[in-house]
């Protein structure tokens, strides 16, 4: 198995999980539909991750280094962004 089909199915099964646990606890539908869009978009970073990593690695690398300087920023900005606890 290449590691291409091995990240494609650890990510099928990683999403259709999280697409089951959203719609078994989140009970008002405008909260699972904000999480389905949220999970969908992260899906599909994944997925075009995975397509490019073997193909064009000068291009992954400098994604993969903006998509961690943002996740790391939207830690300390959520507050400010989201105004706090929701």
């Amino acid at each position: 198995m290449s590691e291409t089909k091995l990240f494609n199915l650890i990510g099928i099964g990683m999403f259709s999980g999280i697409a089951m646990m959203t719609f078994l606890h989140l009970e008002r539908f405008d909260k699972q539909l904000e999480a389905m869009i949220f999970f969908g978009i992260m899906a599909i970073i994944y997925f075009v991750m995975v397509f490019i990593r073997k193909r064009a690695i000068g291009l992954f690398v400098p994604i993969m280094t903006v998509l961690a300087v943002l996740a790391i920023s939207f830690i300390f900005l959520q507050g400010i962004l989201f105004g706090g606890h929701h």
